[in-house]
């Protein structure tokens, strides 16, 4: 990372509440960082179609929505839907160091209207993909981002039916892109935006049309999560999008223990040795996709680890790494991400693991191979081996850990495999036990009926 060791630095969650600038949504650092691209990387960090912010401007890749297409999408909302742009670049020139803040490196080689006009096209053209992503090419009849009482004329209708086929063929990777890392602006630049259409009608939260836009990509938003009007401001679209997956409590760092809680200081066993020791893997249905959590029942003989199910799809490398790398960044203090991946890494350590998962619905069916699989969290955890792990992790590694190396535990896990190795299995022989045991009882009362018939 060009910003650092991970972790270092970091705020708990409570600190964030005193931003300054706080309509901007920035701390006294930047909170938008260029990520360092390194060997192997370059393909999977790629962005492919459309340059959001400063550092990926002059790539040498050709975008499929440059600025001269977002020029289209912003003219279109300014002559057709009344966006007020002069209103737009004056409330961004007042805020125009703030926003430059927010960048790790220096723009110096962009000027105060350069800037403006950059987070200009990026912001109307993110608006515009929320609205394309939001309503079907069917209901295109109705106000655009609801904040215009507008009957769309024909000339209208056609342009925006043009722009919008033009995004939806790329809607997918469109949002990949945003949700890289370094592909940002600050959040309140897209939200000041859409203040500047017309002033009838009601404009719906923003957070929760950023949030609309990304249903459809795994990881899921975690419904525990709720838009507050207290809370702190969002940095940019990945902040919004992590803060939406992770669980509702947890995984925060503490500055005051940041000692020897390194990834590659901290293991489990594997999910079939974890059986050795009586342990269960269950689905867990609720919360975030990301929560895994461990249970003793039965006196301490059996434990229960419930992990949420795991979808893995061609972008789901590319998406970890990046809410990894956000995580990495100093301004940030929960580490979600980067602590279930070094978990699951542990846990899915072969074939068998894998198998095993699936059957007890876990991993969901997937065109990925057992071997890619482990090798899917084995590369995470690669980039995560380094990285000081939350409170949250090592507490779960010490309760599983101390249940795994009791004697009794892994006396009965290891009878329960060597006698019972499979459940059907086990409900068969307490259907013989039962049967047994009825036939048993019946041959009592026959003989007790025979000896001593009724009166």
């Amino acid at each position: 990372m060009a910003q650092g060791e991970p972790g270092g630095g970091r705020q708990t969650r409570g600190a964030r509440k005193g931003f300054v600038g706080e309509d901007l949504g920035v701390e006294e650092g930047p909170t938008i960082f260029k990520h360092e691209r390194k060997a192997g990387d370059e393909e999977l960090l790629k962005v492919r179609v459309v340059a959001i912010g400063p550092y990926h401007r002059n790539s040498s890749s050709p975008m499929r929505f440059d600025d001269d297409y977002k020029w289209k999408i912003t003219r279109f909302m300014v002559n057709k839907l009344g966006v007020d742009m002069k209103k737009y670049l004056n409330k961004m020139e007042k805020k125009g160091q703030d926003a430059r803040r927010c960048y790790s490196e220096g723009l110096s080689e962009w000027s105060s209207r350069e800037f403006r006009t950059m987070l200009l096209l990026d912001s109307s053209f993110i608006l515009f993909v929320m609205d394309a992503s939001r309503y079907s090419l069917l209901d295109l009849g109705t106000r655009f981002m609801d904040s215009v009482d507008l009957q769309l004329d024909r000339s209208t209708f056609m342009e925006y039916m043009a722009l919008s086929l033009d995004v939806r063929e790329h809607l997918k990777q469109i949002k990949l892109d945003l949700l890289t890392v370094d592909n940002q602006i600050p959040f309140s630049a897209i939200k000041t935006l859409l203040n500047c259409f017309g002033e009838e009608g009601h404009k719906p939260s923003i957070e929760d049309l950023a949030l609309s836009c990304f249903d459809d990509l795994w990881p899921t938003r975690n419904e525990e999560q709720k838009i507050d009007t207290d809370m702190p401001p969002f940095h940019h679209l990945l902040h919004l999008f992590h803060w939406s997956r992770i669980p509702a409590e947890g995984y925060e760092m503490n500055s005051r223990l940041l000692s020897n809680k390194n990834a590659s200081q901290q293991y489990i066993p594997s999910a079939t040795e974890l059986q050795k020791s009586a342990t269960k893997f269950k689905k867990n249905d609720s919360g975030s996709c990301l929560g895994i959590t461990f249970k003793r029942r039965l006196t301490g003989l059996f434990g229960v680890i419930k992990i949420p199910v795991l979808h893995l799809y061609d972008y789901s490398k590319s998406t970890f790494r990046n809410l990894i790398a956000f995580e990495a960044n100093p301004t940030n203090d929960v580490l979600c991400f980067t602590a279930y991946s070094a978990c699951m890494s542990c846990i899915l350590q072969r074939k068998e693991d894998v198998k095993l998962l699936m059957e007890r619905g876990i991993l969901a069916s997937t065109n990925y191979k057992d071997t890619e699989v482990i090798e899917f969290f084995k590369d995470l955890s690669r980039k995560v081996e380094d990285s000081i792990m939350p409170d949250t992790l090592i507490e779960l590694y010490n309760e599983v850990n101390g249940h795994h190396n009791n004697k009794i535990s892994k006396w009965f896990g290891n009878f329960r495999l060597h006698y019972f190795p499979n459940p059907w299995i086990t409900l068969s022989l307490i259907g013989a036990l039962v049967l047994f045991a009825l036939s048993f009882f019946q041959t009592i009362y026959g003989m007790l009926s025979y000896y001593h018939p009724p009166e």
